[in-house]
């Protein structure tokens, strides 16, 4: 000690110098320690690591496996789909197949709303496949005759009646507004509020300066048609009033309504002249004949009766058929009447003794009638909004089955007129519309009657497409039986026939 005491410099060297090495000697051992615990845990890790791979193989294998299981049900799906729609399509092109036959009896049996609502139930829809061939729109074009919606109302229209002159339709229904319109090109001449609550009838003075309404208030009122005003105001019917007639030679006005008695009342002062009682219901029309004497009705009692309106007497009452019955006519030059019952009857009786003549039926309940002014063809209109027309021989007496039969409304006939030449006839009903229907020729129409094909002597329906092939004196044309259009004018020569292959040639023949 007293070694290092006189030598302090090399003792501190030396105990510095055996204290680093002491201390290198520690830090050797703790590092060689912590790479032991970093080697022990890394391992460690590798072995995790190892077990997650093997388990990441075996859950890929089986992913394999789920993927090939998966890739098989897809393949399935996608056969089973396929079938599916294959069914699908068999499906609908046999409940089309089946319709088209049922349309097609309907049409034979002169049910035209059967028709269209059959072949609507085949319009697509968005993304649907257009099932429709050449047939859906023959059937669909025979259902319908050339007509022209003359002018359309906001509201259901329950009668129609010409001016005696024939240029101007007077329409009303629901909305108690009379509008009068021009019969060429259905522009409104004039509108008239008649506050009526409903308007159910209309009729025109003979000399067309005066219109007469009846309506649900249960009054009758003449207008002046030259300014629209109310000239006369007449409390017809104790309730509605259903229709109305100028008669007598336009000196009175008949009113039947909700109730038994028809009215007569004088055209100037609104006066009653006399009643002509007898029904024991409601009556629901009249109709007086071209002189104004005689008078026409059919009651909710089931039975029709002829009045004499110079004695105001009852000539003829026919048998109740039953039914309650809507409508009438009367032949202007011929002793008989006619009626239509809510059973879809028509009957027709003689004006002397009531005694019946003919009858027929209609597939629908009767909403209205009308003779052509001839007296040779009877239209009647229906619920379903469908017109048939039915020739009348001079006796009175039609055919059991309608001539022609078209879809001329959505819903209710309310009321039909025959233009004075007889070559129109208006209706009009709950859609609103006043339609004109071409009646000359009067003719099922079909491709021989469409103007713009000419004379035609020989159609062919070309395969996989909207056309036919159609020759004639005038040449060889592609018509499009989807738009009704002439697409393809071919050739300008005479043919007499035309034959079309599957492969969309034509083979023709002259004369």
């Amino acid at each position: 000690f007293r070694w290092g005491a006189r030598r302090p410099i090399p003792v501190g060297l030396g105990a510095i110098a055996l204290l680093a090495a002491c201390l290198l000697l520690v830090g050797q051992v703790r590092h060689s320690s912590e790479t032991a615990e970093y080697n022990r845990r890394l391992l460690a890790l590798n072995e995790t690591i190892g077990q997650k791979n093997h388990e990441l193989i075996a859950a890929n294998g089986q992913l394999k496996v789920v993927n090939t299981d998966l890739e098989a049900s897809i393949a399935s799906a996608h056969a089973a789909r396929e079938d599916a729609e294959k069914n699908a399509r068999v499906a609908r092109e046999m409940l089309y197949a089946a319709d088209l036959h049922h349309a097609s009896e309907a049409r034979t049996r002169g049910d035209p709303r059967n028709v269209v609502q059959t072949l609507d139930r085949h319009r697509p829809g968005p993304g649907d496949p257009d099932l429709r061939g050449f047939e859906w729109y023959y059937l669909r074009r025979m259902m319908h005759r050339p007509q022209q919606t003359l002018l359309v109302a906001p509201a259901p229209q329950y009668f129609v009646c010409l001016s005696p002159d024939g240029k101007e339709v007077a329409i009303a229904g629901r909305d108690a507004v009379i509008r009068i319109a021009k019969t060429d090109t259905g522009a409104i001449i004039r509108e008239i509020e008649t506050h009526q609550l409903e308007v159910n009838g209309l009729a025109y003075s003979a000399d067309g300066s005066t219109l007469a309404s009846a309506g649900d208030d249960g009054t009758v009122r003449l207008w002046n048609l030259a300014d629209g005003t109310e000239r006369l105001r007449i409390p017809a019917q104790p309730r509605a009033a259903f229709q109305v007639a100028f008669a007598l030679g336009g000196r009175a006005v008949a009113c039947c309504g909700h109730s038994d008695m028809i009215g007569l009342f004088d055209a100037q002062s609104g006066d009653r002249i006399g009643d002509l009682p007898g029904h024991a219901a409601a009556v629901e029309a009249i109709c007086v004949t071209a002189d104004g004497r005689g008078l026409g009705s059919v009651s909710r009692d089931g039975t029709m009766r002829f009045w004499d309106l110079e004695t105001l007497r009852c000539v003829a009452t026919t048998e109740s058929t039953g039914m309650r019955l809507a409508s009438i006519d009367v032949a202007k030059r011929r002793p008989w009447m006619i009626s239509g019952a809510n059973d879809g009857s028509l009957h027709s009786y003689h004006t002397s003794d009531g005694l019946p003549l003919s009858s027929a039926r209609c597939p629908d309940r009767i909403e209205s009638l009308a003779l052509s002014p001839d007296g040779k063809l009877l239209a009647a209109g229906d619920i379903g909004g469908t017109i048939r027309v039915w020739r009348v021989n001079q006796a009175g007496k039609f055919q059991s089955r309608a001539l022609i039969a078209w879809h001329a409304h959505e819903r209710e006939v309310r009321s039909l007129t025959w233009t004075a030449d007889g070559s129109g006839l208006l209706s009009t009903g709950e859609d609103g519309r006043v339609v004109v229907s071409q009646m000359k020729p009067l003719s099922t129409v079909g491709f021989r009657d469409l103007p713009q094909l000419g004379e035609v002597s020989d159609v062919a329906l070309v395969a996989n497409s909207p056309w036919l092939a159609i020759a004639g004196p005038t040449g060889l044309r592609l018509w499009n039986w989807k738009t009704g259009a002439v697409e393809v004018e071919l050739d300008q020569k005479p043919w007499c026939e035309v034959v079309a292959g599957g492969d969309r040639r034509l083979l023709t023949r002259n004369r």
